[in-house]
């Protein structure tokens, strides 16, 4: 009788040499199940073996860390035979599986390495903003000591819809990027803050588009709860710089979204806005109306913004780019390869962090792409 209760768990994902991911889910009496992984544009399709195993194979991933959910009869579940998980707003996550490169190469961005780590510290606090309790999650790199007189720059880091406020550590494994890049010079030690996001209960990924003037009044209490409350606990416990030109904001999806409305209404508090993916349809196309700060600001900070060419956003985003050149607000604005996945939105954030409290660096790339 227990050993039917208690079965062995089952090698899954299982990674080949070349690449691919072989993936093995128990359920006797399912019908159908898939596997549907954030890189590819179609599912996985598994077979039913003869003992209720049902198993298949991915093509060939290039090396990266990647998202994925199990669907047994239409129902979404996490893989049962792997510990790694991205946790979700909706309750449900994803699973998380990484797909190493050649160790003769070194390691990926996001691949932990023998280097010095830095630390992710998650504290929480009770929102009036909001009238919720409330997470946020603070960086610290490898050296970063309270007691010295020594003070950092500070990046607001925003999920997105589907992800709550650990998920840019989770699946978008920004404190190992930060170790590579700091440890390599190529970006400059700094602290980043991770707060959760969702601010009113109609915008989340299980309900539809929100009725007009929803989204706008969400992102005006996110601004609140991040300048009124996240901001200054974090300047009062760490050792930060209170400067503009030591704050930068930046998110995706959502937080792209977020990020913009925030930058663009403080310009006053931050000296650099990075967008990937951004939802700007969060915006309702009433650009003068809720970036009210932005024509009007001769030191409007320099804005970021990254979409691949296959995102679901790219068209709603076109409208908002022509806003900003018709207003002269400074910004650099590419599209490049992928969809709405992590795997874009970790190559844009070594992009972007690369570019951030440097002065000489940051002030070139923008006037180039202002003109």
């Amino acid at each position: 009788m227990l050993e039917k209760v208690f079965q062995p768990a089952l090698r899954s994902p299982e990674i080949g040499g070349d690449g691919s991911l072989t993936f093995r889910v128990r359920a006797p009496s399912a019908r159908q199940v898939r596997v549907e992984l954030d890189a590819l544009a179609h599912p996985v399709q598994l077979a039913r073996g003869a003992d209720g195993i049902w198993s298949g194979r991915s093509p060939i991933l290039p090396p990266d860390l990647y998202c994925y959910r199990v669907v047994v009869d239409g129902v979404g579940q996490l893989d049962a035979g792997n510990p790694h998980i991205k946790p979700a707003h909706d309750g449900l996550g994803e699973s998380l599986v990484l797909v190493s490169g050649d160790p003769r190469g070194g390691a990926l961005p996001w691949q932990r390495g023998e280097l010095p780590r830095g630390h992710v510290v998650q504290h929480s606090y009770r929102s009036a903003e909001i009238g919720d309790d409330r997470d946020f999650y603070v960086y610290t790199p490898a050296g970063y000591d309270r007691r010295s007189t020594r003070v950092y720059p500070v990046l607001y880091l925003l999920h997105g819809l589907g992800d709550d406020a650990s998920g840019w550590f989770r699946a978008g494994r920004a404190a190992v990027m930060l170790d590579h890049l700091i440890h390599s010079k190529r970006c400059a030690p700094m602290l980043v803050v991770c707060p959760t996001g969702h601010c009113h209960p109609d915008v989340a990924s299980d309900r539809p588009v929100p009725a007009a003037g929803v989204a706008l009044r969400s992102l005006a209490l996110m601004r609140a709860a991040l300048l009124q409350e996240v901001l200054p606990m974090v300047e009062q416990a760490y050792a930060v710089d209170p400067g503009r030109g030591g704050r930068a904001v930046a998110g995706l999806s959502m937080g792209g979204a977020q990020a913009l409305y925030i930058g663009l209404n403080s310009p006053q508090l931050f000296a650099h806005i990075g967008a990937f993916s951004p939802a700007t349809f969060m915006l309702e196309q009433d650009y003068p109306a809720c970036l009210r700060q932005a024509p009007r600001c001769n030191g409007a900070p320099a804005t970021w913004i990254r979409c691949g060419r296959d995102d679901f956003l790219l068209d709603d985003l076109g409208g908002f780019i022509d806003w900003l050149r018709q207003q002269g607000v400074p910004h650099a604005y590419q599209v490049t390869d992928g969809g709405h996945t992590w795997p874009v939105w970790r190559r844009n954030f070594i992009e972007f962090v690369t570019t951030l409290f440097i002065e000489d660096n940051h002030a070139n790339q923008f006037r180039t792409a202002a003109t």
